[in-house]
């Protein structure tokens, strides 16, 4: 399908243009998806398709909420800031700093296919 988004590296999530404005915009604040829906003008599932990729590869995290009428939905924060990319001989590492606590966690690459 023309509308299937499967990265297969983190170099790949992170060159997603849609990703980087979900990034940029939970860079201010946690926001819910349809807050990311109207900030990022994307659809809903496109919206929630990237953020379960993200959530995957630890850069984004989510909290459960309930609102006034008792529905539940999440919020969604960025755990990185800044990341490094080191060259090695068996590939890239990409090594990110979390926002909260500036402690490095290490996001590893796959190794290439070929």
């Amino acid at each position: 399908m023309a509308n299937e988004w499967e990265p297969r590296s983190l170099l790949e999530i992170l060159a997603d243009p849609r990703v980087q404005q979900i990034i940029a915009s939970l860079n201010t604040s946690g926001q819910s998806v349809s807050q990311l829906v109207d900030a990022c003008s994307g659809s809903e599932s496109s919206i929630y398709r990237r953020l379960k990729v993200l959530e995957e590869v630890d850069l984004v995290s989510s909290e459960p909420r309930v609102d006034s009428n008792g529905d539940h939905y999440s919020v969604y924060q960025t755990n990185c800031t800044e990341f490094r990319i080191k060259i090695a001989e068996n590939g890239l590492h990409i090594e990110g700093i979390e926002s909260d606590f500036r402690e490095k966690i290490r996001l590893e690459s796959p190794e290439n296919d070929g």
